[in-house]
Order: C-alpha cells, then sequence, then structure tokens
C-alpha cells in the first residue's frame, strides 16, 4: 500500500513549548538523521501508517508555513489522560522529524497554487489527510525550499 501524508498544525500562540523545542530537534536531525517526537493526530484516531509522510504547519501567523516534515513512526495511540490540560494531545501519532525549521526559515504555503492554498489554510485539526496530487505539489515546494536554505 503507498503511504500516505498528512498535515499536523502548530499554532506557536496555544503551543509555546515547541518553539522551546526546535533547537534540539534540530540538533538531533544533525546528529543521527531524523529526531524522535510526536504529535497531535487532532479527532483522527486510525488510518496514519508508519512511513506516512507528516508536515507540520504553523498555524495562527502569517503566512501558514511547513515548518517541519518527518515520517510516522507509528500508529496513532490514545495515551492516558493525566489532567485536563492534556485534551489537546488525546490523539498522537510518533514522528521521525527529517527537517525542523526555526520559524524564520518556515516555507510559507504557496500561494499561486489556488488549491492547494485554500485546503490548507481552512483546517482546524491536525491529522488532514493530503489527496496524492496535493501531497506531491507540497512535497516540490518543500524540497525546493529545502535546497534554497542549504
Amino acid at each position: 500500500m503507498a503511504s500516505e501524508t498528512f498535515l499536523m498544525l502548530w499554532n506557536p500562540g496555544k503551543f509555546r513549548e515547541f518553539a522551546g523545542e526546535i533547537p534540539t530537534l534540530q540538533a538531533e536531525i544533525a546528529a543521527r538523521g531524523t529526531a524522535s517526537d510526536w504529535w497531535s493526530a487532532g479527532t483522527r484516531v486510525h488510518d496514519i501508517d508508519e512511513g506516512d509522510r507528516i508536515f507540520l504547519i504553523r498555524t495562527a501567523v502569517k503566512p501558514w508555513s511547513v515548518i517541519a516534515s518527518g515520517h510516522a513512526s507509528g500508529t496513532v495511540y490514545h495515551p492516558a489522560r493525566h489532567s485536563a490540560d492534556e485534551v489537546g494531545y488525546n490523539n498522537r501519532v510518533p514522528i521521525e522529524w527529517d527537517h525542523v525549521l526555526a520559524p524564520e526559515h518556515a516555507m510559507p504555503i504557496p500561494e499561486q497554487e489556488p488549491e492547494l492554498y485554500a485546503y490548507v489554510t481552512k483546517r482546524q485539526a491536525s491529522g488532514n489527510k493530503l489527496s496524492p496530487e496535493r501531497a506531491a505539489t507540497l512535497s516540490r515546494y518543500w524540497e525546493s525550499h529545502l535546497r534554497q536554505l542549504a
């Protein structure tokens, strides 16, 4: 079965702690090629499989941007909830990030691709699956962006 591509969302105003984790994730990627982490899968409770492509989209800050990419290293799981504060993290997916960028280097969602732009910027939660066409377009822009940064 072919792998799928999913969007995970990061709102830096609500989840500030991720910004502080970026340097550690970048150092781990530099040392071993990937960085182990997890991300909220929103309301998605299945269908993300090991090897699926993951893009992390920074929201609530204009322009919406891709800030990280990786692959699911397992399937969605539901950890035991320890407090009411964890409600946003109920469905998680383990991820091996292959790129995590500083916010100032994030790639804006390409407005010249109106269908992709409209789809991505209307998302309200993590775990949205991209069509193969949208995934290919986003991947192409992302790879070009990474080459420009290198």
